[in-house]
């Protein structure tokens, strides 16, 4: 709460909340949907395998790091290929990575936030400087070794040290360091002369390399290769129980009941790694060792050593043939965009259509493999491989469409030609290169299968292998891919079927019992739709409004939007009519997808729903004539659109909307969120610069002059031209007769709904008075909200002069003010009547509208509009109720219980009572004496998962008062002078950690301390006198919105919500500030005290 007298502006801060204001009006808006700011598309379909390209998942690859050195190099090299995947947007890569840390390693990245430049490299260097210098690591593993027990031959701990060996010598000899502690030279050397009587060993091997060498031996010895015998070792393969031994007298598979390991089962190891696993799960037998165990054998394996053998950063205990191959770098970066669900096709998997071609460009020809993808539009064309025939690859931001939506990818468009192995030439045009384009999967073998295969073994079918793919086939080459005999060649079960293109042949089916992995990573849609992203826009604008004053706007333009506003600036011409001309705010040139079609489906959707109501059909049909009569729009001629479909251009479906206060007027909106192909209009452009003058800043000066003025823009959009090459992207089609093909129709102005329509026409207002009277530009840059005119002055002559001024100005580049309001008689007069607006004096109010889910819930109470937090205590318990409701019931879309029900309808039914409140508009200043008036209030809720403290609570608020302070101060910078602000808290904790230094404070409160005393020092502007003050509670305004109130409650003790306490006018009566340090500060930092004790040899003597 604010309170002011003529000189002075205290401040009230109580822990919960802090608030705001004006009237309470009902809003009705149209949704048009938000801008998803993606370039546009030269693409119109990607298909399944474009998916696939671009989509796969790596963070499942990630071993938890909790910190360590010599855990850390496993750990950087699982973040290569998200780290450096060029397709993930940093703040996925930042994500990804810091979920894989816990412990340690999380504390020390703990500060670290999206805020940093580069957030990624950030979190890497900390933790490389912490952890990955290569001398840390290096001893880190010497220490490993170290603790390991000694080792003995041809046993499990022994593989395991060879294993150490190896990871210290290889990090050894990247560092050029040639240090091995002497105890593992010893064991080497010993391990050497074994080797080399068992011819394992060249007995020349120098001592640099004799590391390695033994390692590679002993591993040759452990896994059976070699023919090393020795009568008191066992051979003992990786992962095999060492009971089952090298005999495998009496033990039989599980899977085919013959006498060897399941590991060595044919029929079990041709399986894929996902069938392995079941297969295991239905045999019942341990997944490390793949025996069955008996009552309560347990795992011969040791415990801390079941960790996967085939790779030292799988977190999994499993043996080594259940283990998923992980994929390279190449594939992770290709696959690292795909965010929708991905699964693992297995057995029931079916192979694509591949087949091997030959490429030729200007500089060479190349051997490669080719994939037929019927799902695709377009052929797609490794880029690399089209550089190496010599094609000239000139990309550009292009939209990449699959089934998954739209991808952001740098392409080109190349032309090449094609052959089969006969070396029959074909010319493909148009074919789109992509970065990195790999397929996930292994060798399929054809040939070797087909001559089993009765029907297919005279066929010249080719071992193919989808690692090998570098092109794409797609529907655009359809005549090369399809069928040129007959019939196909399929097999007796029919799931198998080989047929001839242009091409050569080429065959499809069931993965082959060969096949080593799986066949294909296919990809589906998530199935879990997201019903609620526009509430939860609409949520995040709410809390926007809620947070006027009080976060910080002073970031300026980012460098897009600095682009944007050079580029209107640069791109603006002034009519012969005065009127501005002003360019779309595109994302960047090109072509974009097919549009008439979804326009035609709207249209008759439409032109249904007006027949059914012939009225409505009258006033959108009035719409059209009376647009076109103002020149907003132009129904163009059957060869003027017949020119503009050959051009680039965007068809907008469009419908109508009505205000509920104006029956008999229609608006026609276009649709400019309508998306065909995932491209919509506003996806094609960017919102621009943020010209919008705060509306806190706004309403606050509004109330400084005695009298005061309201108006606004007439169809502000509409008066502002667009180039002729932008008006063919806002085109429509319309027909008011069902009989006949719909006229083409293009707007000549911006319209309402387009992303960028409110950056442009703000900054049409401010040229047209920038070259005017500095009073009249500074009354646009600071009275105007969008198109309304909120200002005052203490002088009707003036009012009157600066009115017809600001007409005048804005007449000359085409804009009318009109609904001229004003609380002055002298100047009223002074507009014609038409020119004046109709009170009604009836205000509309929300009425008690019931909620039955959350998502209605949400609806009613955005509806109450009190940016100044005038009834601010009353809109917090709303805010409460649905913040419990929310615990409760999680979903948007969930029915409410009927307790919940109930508590909400009585919160709404009393939004009606509040809107009965009022406050003076013009705050007066008195010459002599004291008066309190309420300029503006905030509030925030607590976050009920979080627990903290009631002094850190009220330490929060006390910074939501000076933040709120500060705004209201640097608003009111022009118009008033401010020579004292009193802030009040009635937090004794707080009042005493201002007083004290930050820096003996945990961070917590240390950050908050530094950024009140700078917000403090910022009021000080201009010798401004500032003070803090102790308020009891009873008598702080502030603890009404840290609760929250009934209508009822704020009614009753309105005027001391709005006026403060009786003392605030009498200076005499103050409360006494005494503050002393809390009985036990948790907030304190430990001290550290080091005492130095020495002693002198000669004196000792």
């Amino acid at each position: 709460m604010v309170s002011s007298g003529k000189e002075e502006l205290p401040i009230c801060a109580e822990p919960l909340s802090t608030t705001s204001n004006v009237v309470l009006q009902r809003e009705q808006r149209e949704t048009l949907g938000a801008s998803t700011h993606k370039p546009f598309d030269l693409m119109k379909d990607g298909g399944d395998l474009i998916s696939v390209i671009l989509g796969q998942k790596a963070e499942d690859q990630i071993p938890n790091f909790r910190g360590g050195a010599a855990e850390y190099p496993a750990w950087e090299e699982a973040i290569a290929p998200i780290r450096y995947c060029s397709f993930r947007q940093p703040i996925m890569k930042f994500n990804a990575i810091k979920k894989s840390l816990s412990g340690e390693a999380l504390e020390i990245v703990k500060w670290i936030g999206l805020d940093q430049p580069d957030p990624v490299e950030t979190l890497v260097d900390a933790l490389k400087k912490e952890y990955g210098r290569q001398e840390i690591v290096i001893r880190a593993q010497e220490v490993r070794l170290e603790k390991l027990a000694s080792p003995k031959e041809d046993d499990y701990p022994t593989q395991k040290f060879c294993d150490c060996c190896e990871e210290h010598h290889s990090n050894n000899e990247s560092t050029r360091n040639a240090d091995t502690p002497n105890h593992l030279l010893d064991f080497l050397e010993k391990e050497a002369e074994i080797l080399q009587k068992a011819h394992l060993l060249k007995p020349d091997v120098i001592t640099g390399q004799r590391t390695p060498q033994v390692v590679k031996a002993k591993e040759r010895a452990f896994i059976g290769v070699g023919n090393v015998e020795k009568k008191s070792s066992v051979q003992r393969p990786v992962g095999a129980s060492s009971a089952a031994g090298s005999e495998t007298g009496g033990v039989k598979c599980p899977k085919c009941g013959k006498n060897h390991l399941l590991e060595k089962c044919v029929k079990f190891t041709s399986l894929s790694v996902g069938a392995r696993f079941a297969e295991a799960k239905r045999l019942g037998v341990h997944y490390r060792c793949l025996t069955k165990h008996k009552g309560n054998e347990t795992c011969p394996i040791p415990a801390n050593e079941q960790q996967c053998p085939e790779d030292r950063s799988c977190r999994y205990c499993h043996h080594p043939l259940l283990h998923h191959q992980r994929r390279t770098k190449e594939e992770e970066s290709s696959a690292s965009d795909q965010t929708e669900k991905s699964y693992i096709c297995n057995d029931s998997a079916h192979h694509l259509e591949l087949l091997k071609v030959f490429l030729r460009g200007p500089r060479k020809t190349i051997l490669t493999t080719a994939l037929i993808d019927s799902g695709c539009s377009r052929t797609f064309v490794d880029e690399d491989l089209a550089k190496d025939l010599g094609l000239k690859v000139k990309t550009a931001a292009m939209i990449l469409q699959g089934i998954h939506g739209a991808k952001n990818v740098e392409a080109a468009r190349v032309s090449l030609d094609i052959a089969g192995l006969t070396r029959e030439w074909y010319s493909v045009s148009n074919a789109t290169t992509l970065k990195k384009l790999r397929i996930p999967g292994g060798e399929v073998k054809w040939a070797d299968w087909a001559k089993d295969q009765p029907k297919f073994a005279k066929l010249p079918l080719e071992n193919v292998s989808y690692a090998d793919v570098r092109i794409l086939l797609g529907q655009d080459v359809k005549e090369l891919t399809e069928n040129v005999c007959t019939m196909k060649v399929k097999s007796d079960d029919k799931k198998y079927a080989a047929y001839r293109c242009k091409l050569g042949w080429t065959i499809s089916g069931p993965r082959l019992p060969s096949d080593k992995e799986a066949v294909m990573y296919c990809c589906i849609i998530n199935d879990e739709v997201d019903h609620g992203t526009a509430l939860l826009q609409e949520f995040r604008n709410f809390n926007s409004l809620e947070g006027l004053g009080i976060t910080d706007k002073s970031i300026g333009l980012s460098r897009r939007e600095t682009e944007d506003l050079e580029h209107m600036q640069n791109g603006t011409v002034v009519l012969s009519d005065g009127r501005f001309q002003i360019p779309m705010l595109w994302k960047c040139p090109g072509g974009v997808p097919p549009s008439e079609e979804q326009a035609k489906r709207r249209l008759i959707s439409l032109q249904k729903k007006l027949r059914l109501n012939p009225r409505l059909g009258e006033l959108y049909e009035k719409s059209i004539q009376d647009d076109k009569a103002k020149g907003y729009i132009r129904r163009l001629s059957p060869m003027e659109a017949a020119d503009l479909r050959k051009r680039r251009h965007w068809f907008l479906p469009h419908f109508a909307v009505f205000h509920p206060d104006k029956a008999d007027k229609c608006r026609r909106v276009l649709d400019a969120a309508a998306r065909n192909g995932g491209v919509s209009l506003n996806s094609l452009l960017n919102t621009g610069p943020n010209l919008i003058t705060s509306l806190l800043g706004v309403l606050v000066r509004f109330r400084c002059g005695r009298i005061a003025v309201n108006a606004d823009v007439k169809e502000m959009f509409s008066q502002v031209a667009v180039p002729p090459a932008d008006s063919d992207m806002l085109a429509f089609l319309w027909t008011s007769s069902v009989d006949r093909e719909p006229d083409v129709y293009v707007n000549q102005r911006h319209v309402f709904g387009a992303t960028c329509s409110p950056a442009v026409a703000n900054f049409a207002l401010r040229e047209a008075v920038k070259r005017k009277d500095a009073a009249i530009a500074q009354i646009v840059n600071e009275a105007f909200y969008m198109d309304d005119l909120y200002w005052s002055d203490d002088n009707e002559d003036v009012v009157i002069q600066r009115s017809q001024e600001l007409k005048t100005a804005f007449r000359e580049a085409c804009f009318e003010l009109s609904k001229w309001v004003s609380n002055s008689r002298k100047v009223i007069e002074t507009w014609p009547m038409k020119e004046r607006a109709c009170w009604n004096r009836q205000h509309p109010v929300t009425k008690g509208e019931k909620a039955k889910t959350l998502s209605e819930v949400l609806s009613i109470l955005t509806s109450v509009f009190d940016p100044l937090g005038i009834v601010g205590p009353f809109v917090l318990k709303g805010k409460l109720i649905m913040q419990a409701i929310w615990q409760v019931h999680p979903e948007w879309k969930a029915p409410l219980s009927e307790e919940w029900e109930a508590r909400w309808q009585q919160w709404a039914s009393d939004v009606k009572v509040v809107a009965t409140v009022s406050i003076p508009r013009y705050v007066a200043y008195l010459a002599q004496g004291m008066t309190t008036a309420f300029v503006a209030a905030k509030s925030r809720v607590v976050n009920p998962l979080k627990t903290t403290t009631v002094p850190r609570l009220e330490l929060q608020a006390f910074i939501v008062g000076v933040r709120l302070a500060d705004t209201l101060l640097k608003e009111l910078e022009n118009r008033l002078v401010i020579g004292r602000v009193v802030f009040w808290s009635d937090s004794l904790v707080v009042l005493y950690w201002i007083n004290s230094d930050e820096n003996r404070y945990l961070p917590f409160v240390s950050n908050r301390l530094r950024e009140i005393n700078e917000t403090l020092q910022s009021c000080r502007f201009k010798d401004r006198h500032v003070e803090v003050r102790y308020v009891p509670s009873k008598e702080n305004p502030a603890d009404l919105i840290s609760r929250g109130m009934d209508a009822t409650g704020l009614i009753k003790r309105f005027d001391f919500w709005t006026t403060g306490p009786k003392f605030l006018k009498r200076e005499e009566e103050w409360p006494e500030t005494k503050v002393k340090p809390p009985d036990n500060d948790l907030e304190l930092r430990p001290k550290a005290i080091a005492f130095f004790v020495g002693s002198n040899s000669a004196d000792a003597d």
